[in-house]
């Protein structure tokens, strides 16, 4: 229902087989998300053609923590943000492109 209604889904795979389908990553118009280990938090990956698509900075992920700590996390849920952000930057410069024309052209 969001795809028909032009509404963009950015999803984080699983931490365990990327490479299992599963919801709601497996639609074609989801940006489905996995971690990756990058020191820039602007840098991704893409691999068109593949049911996890993009990766992104998630892996070692320094987060504020209780008590003014910090701590230190991996997970694809760390990843998907990153992706987000970036979608919102090109929807922002270019707001009618469809999830299907933003997916494709993603930052290409």
């Amino acid at each position: 229902m969001a795809y028909l209604k032009g509404i963009h889904v950015v999803s984080a795979c699983n931490n365990y087989d990327f490479n299992k389908p599963e919801w709601p990553g497996y639609f074609p118009s989801v940006v489905t998300v996995n971690m990756a280990r990058f020191d820039d938090e602007s840098k991704f990956f893409r691999k068109p053609g593949h049911l996890v698509e993009f990766a992104a900075r998630g892996v070692n992920v320094t987060l504020p923590w209780n008590n003014r700590s910090t701590k230190e996390v991996t997970g694809s849920s760390f990843a998907a943000p990153v992706v987000s952000a970036l979608l919102a930057r090109l929807l922002s410069v270019m707001p009618e492109l469809t999830p299907l024309e933003a997916k494709g052209s993603y930052i290409a």
